[in-house]
Parts: structure tokens; sequence; C-alpha cells
């Protein structure tokens, strides 16, 4: 059995890495050892980013992308022949309005940065993830993707649309050497996502996070109707399972991930599927075959 590269020898492509989770997200696969790839639209917060690491002895390199443009995404991933991990983070919120007043143009905003973004990047970097034999692509989405709440209508179909496609890709590259990761954090205390979302308004950013405490940092975050409550303490050790989610993360729910006999089991599960189609079809065939030739009994009978 072929043993996987080690994390020195890998590259890793972190998009909206300028701040938040991304930036978190760098700081972090750069300890364990990856090369970082950091991008994002702003290319002074990444370039003090990667000097940031690279004086920390590590190594980063910042490249100013958005991920909404797929020309400059495509000529971006000319660049590379492999790489092993790409974490999908770009994205973000804009505004809080009902469906009845939303701005269309924040939607679909929202829509191209969140899952045409994610799109674009994951369909020009899968080959280079794929040849490296053992790719892992990560797609951050949000709790907000996996249920609703008043006024987050835009953010949540958004969001619901990078789950999505998370969820689909793993099942359709099932038997290739990449698998697929998807982080759905809750709320998380950043100094800029809520500020975006309003606007600028230094007020409303403030009142979402009453009562969160000051050291749960990091990225995006599930901005509901109602001020987030204290977090209550438990027990130590690992946290219980939730419904529909293998195990709980450091930011939030992770999604299951298949392994190899989980793999082989969904294969032939859509093997299965596919037969009963076909002898669906096939009955359904016999019977109009059966019919015909009884109505033409029928009709020629002496």
């Amino acid at each position: 059995m072929a043993t996987a590269p080690s994390a020195a020898s890998r590259i890793a492509v972190v998009t909206g890495a300028s701040s938040g989770i991304g930036a978190a997200t760098a700081r972090q696969l750069a300890a364990a050892g990856y090369r970082l790839v950091l991008t994002a639209r702003r290319k002074d917060r990444i370039e003090a980013l990667a000097e940031e690491i690279n004086a920390a002895g590590h190594s980063a390199t910042a490249y100013q992308l958005d991920v909404t443009d797929r020309a400059a995404v495509d000529e971006f991933a000319t660049a590379f022949k492999t790489i092993g991990v790409l974490v999908n983070n770009a994205g973000g919120a804009l505004g809080a309005d009902p469906v009845a007043t939303g701005d269309p143009a924040d939607w679909r905003t929202m829509y191209e940065t969140n899952v045409l973004g994610t799109l674009n990047v994951t369909q020009a970097l899968l080959p280079k993830l794929v040849a490296s034999g053992d790719g892992t692509v990560v797609v951050v989405s949000s709790t907000a993707g996996h249920g609703t709440y008043e006024g987050g209508a835009g953010y949540v179909a958004a969001k619901h649309g990078t789950h999505v496609l998370a969820e689909t890709l793993r099942l359709e590259i099932v038997g290739q050497p990449v698998r697929v990761i998807e982080i759905a954090p809750g709320m998380v205390k950043t100094d800029e996502f809520a500020l975006t979302r309003f606007g600028g308004d230094e007020k409303k950013a403030t009142k979402v996070y009453e009562g969160v405490d000051g050291r749960r940092r990091g990225g995006h975050h599930h901005l509901g109707g109602h001020p987030p409550q204290p977090r209550q303490r438990r027990p130590p050790g690992p946290a219980p399972p939730r419904p529909g989610l293998q195990h709980q993360g450091p930011q939030g729910p992770v999604m299951p991930e298949p392994d190899d006999s989980e793999r082989q089991r969904l294969a032939l599960e859509k093997k299965r599927e596919r037969y009963v189609w076909y002898y669906l079809a096939y009955f359904l065939f016999g019977i109009h075959i059966v019919a015909f030739v009884m109505i033409y009994a029928v009709l020629h009978a002496k």
C-alpha cells in the first residue's frame, strides 16, 4: 500500500484567506507543515498573512483572486501540477431583509460568491487534487445551510447551495482519490462578517454578538433572529452525536466522509437503483406488447 505524501511536500490552497476562518485555517495548515497558497480579493491582507506565516518558519504565498471570475480562476489553476488540499472558504452574507423586501442584487452576489465561487475553484483544481493521489476538498458552508431563520433567506439559500454542492460532489467522485469534507460552522465571532452584512453599521454588527464569549473567534457564523444564548458547559469528552451528522468538529458539525467500505456501499446502491429502473422499464414494455397482441387478436378474430 502506497504511503501518503507528507504535509511538507503538499500544497494547500485556501480561498477567502484574508480574515476570519480562512486566515485561522491557513495558520493551522501552515503549522501542520503544508505549503500555503493564500487567495482573496484583498491583496494587502493576504500578503501580510503570508509574511506572518513565513516569519514563523513556514511557507506561504499570496495570490490575489476573485473566485467569481472564472477566467482568473482557470489561470490561477495553471500554476499547479498537483495540490493536496483545497479549502473553499470564500463567501459571505449581505443584508438581513425579509423575502418581501430583500434586494435581488444582494441575493445574486451571495449566490455567486458562496456557490459559483466554490464551483469555479473546485472545478479548476479537482484534476490537480486527483493527480495528488490523496486530495482533500474542504467546503465551508454554514449551519444556515441546514436550517432557516427570519431575515436570512438569501444567505440560507446560498449556503444550502454550498452544502448540496459538497454532498453531491462526494457521491459523484466515489472511487477517486479525493475526499470531500463539509464544515458547517455555527455562530463564530469575527471582526468583519456582521459588519459587512450590515453595510458597515457597527451598532447592528455588535448586537449580533451580544452574549457571545469573546474567545470564540474564527470566520462565518449563522446569524439567527434572536440573540445567542450563553453556552452551557458539558462534561469533558467527545460531543454527543447529532442526528444526521457523523461528528462535531472544532468549528461546527462535520458532514460524514465515506471510507472505502462506505464508498463501495454507495456505489452498490447506485448500481442496484439502476437495475430497478431497468427491470421496471422491461416490465412496462412487456405489458405493452401483451396488450398489443391481445388487441390485435380481438380485432382480427373470425
